[in-house]
């Protein structure tokens, strides 16, 4: 049987799935499914013998733990997932789901472990007085995604009542989303609308792309950033997040509970990249091109604005950090610079960090710092890694001139890659910033 669907997931991310793939070999068995088959009692145990339809499959010939293979071909439905099992498209960009706007194009029922596959799901929309109406997918079981597309669904709320809709993805179980891509979903008419992604539950997001969601609330709500009484277009936590060399363009993230860390990610392209109420935590990454890279409101429900940024770069922004009130702000080995305003209405602190312009913010510890020089980088752009980055020119005050014991992570652990994931250090120290310089790297001129 083809084991390529075996993600390489994080071990603490979810045991069910773990445990549901290695039981796989011994137990599943595999289901076809086509466009040319047929729905009969005895249909996909072969693909010449492959069911018409993936939900008949689901119901009446698969059982627990088994593999349903989908030929190529777009199938005209929706489906919900009432046993643990895989999907498997086969090739990427070849199998289209599409309900054709009549219902949530996958749902996930609790209790129910499975993964997506080699498919794109598109056309999801639900509406009317349902609560979290859902587009994309609604998963309230451990669901993990690899090299699934979900595009173009849709949540039309009833904007007389408070109804928030998704047009992507309701995760309140467990989700893994991995090299995928979320994008174009939208969601009009609700309040507290999110455009791709409402996440309750857990949620990691590997080696993907968030991009060009797009929510927005009734005239008698109010639309911004946040998503409290607004709405956001990107992806809005309540529960637990985690991304990893992930683009997002064009859309927001915003968390009011939960954990948020970024890794080795690029933030571009939004009104404001990230609207936290919460702590957040960034390492190794890039927010650049935002009208606002930053914007913290503390006293939301008691809660002080918090973010901590190690060996990441913030820069070309309109904005840099904002923050009101008791924002904080710990930066270590970071850039701050190149920004319209880098700083405002927050407390500063940390260590060998370049900023260019901390007149807007108080700073609680200059020591250590470089202040009031450019950081002298490249623009935003794919420098040989997965995602975009800015390169330190040659001669930049970056290079060689982080914590002279190694760069450091929010555990203290050293930094051994940058976000390109090539070596740090790689010269004498580690450099300043979410970008290694390494010998011979190109891009610098």
């Amino acid at each position: 049987m083809d084991t390529e669907f075996i993600l390489p997931l994080r071990a603490a991310q979810t045991l069910a799935l773990v445990l549901f793939v290695s039981t796989l070999p011994a137990l599943a068995a595999n289901w076809h499914v086509a466009t040319s088959g047929a729905d009969t009692p005895t249909c996909g145990a072969s693909m010449a013998n492959a069911c018409l339809t993936i939900q008949y499959t689901l119901d009446n010939r698969a059982r627990n733990y088994d593999v349903v293979i989908i030929n190529p071909g777009t199938y005209a439905e929706a489906l919900t997932l009432r046993k643990s099992i895989i999907l498997n498209g086969v090739k990427p960009g070849r199998v289209i789901v599409n309900p054709q706007g009549t219902s949530t194009a996958v749902t996930v029922n609790s209790g129910v472990t499975a993964e997506l596959e080699y498919m794109t799901l598109t056309g999801g929309a639900q509406g009317g007085d349902v609560f979290f109406p859902v587009g994309g997918i609604n998963n309230n079981g451990a669901l993990a995604l690899f090299q699934v597309k979900v595009q173009g669904n849709s949540s039309q709320p009833n904007s007389s009542m408070y109804t928030p809709g998704i047009g992507g993805i309701l995760n309140s179980g467990i989700l893994n989303i991995y090299a995928s891509t979320i994008s174009g979903n939208y969601v009009s008419g609700g309040c507290d609308d999110v455009g791709g992604i409402r996440n309750l539950g857990t949620l990691f997001m590997d080696y993907s792309t968030l991009s060009n969601n797009s929510a927005g609330g009734a005239p008698s709500c109010s639309s911004g950033p946040g998503g409290i009484i607004g709405s956001t277009d990107g992806l809005f936590n309540l529960g637990n997040l985690t991304i990893d060399t992930t683009l997002i363009s064009g859309n927001t993230i915003a968390t009011n509970g939960g954990s948020f860390t970024i890794t080795r990610s690029t933030l571009t392209g939004a009104g404001t990249a990230l609207a936290l109420f919460q702590p957040a935590t960034l390492v190794n990454s890039t927010i650049s091109g935002n009208s606002t890279a930053v914007s913290m409101v503390s006293g939301f429900y008691g809660y002080n604005g918090l973010i901590s940024l190690f060996n990441s770069t913030v820069s070309n922004n309109g904005v840099g950090l904002s923050g009101t009130g008791n924002s904080f702000i710990s930066l270590q080995n970071t850039i701050l610079g190149g920004n319209g305003t880098d700083c405002g209405g927050s407390s500063l602190y940390g260590s060998y960090n370049i900023i260019q312009n901390d007149s807007g913010c108080t700073m609680l510890s200059p020591t250590d710092n470089l202040l009031g020089i450019s950081p002298s980088l490249g623009p935003l752009r794919y420098n040989d890694g997965p995602t975009p980055t800015m390169m330190p020119l040659v001669g930049s005050p970056a290079i060689n001139a982080g914590t002279p014991g190694g760069c450091t992570d929010e555990n203290n652990h050293p930094l051994t890659t940058d976000q390109r994931v090539l070596p740090r250090p790689s010269g004498g120290a580690c450099d300043i910033g979410a970008v290694e310089v390494q010998p011979n790297d190109p891009g610098r001129y």
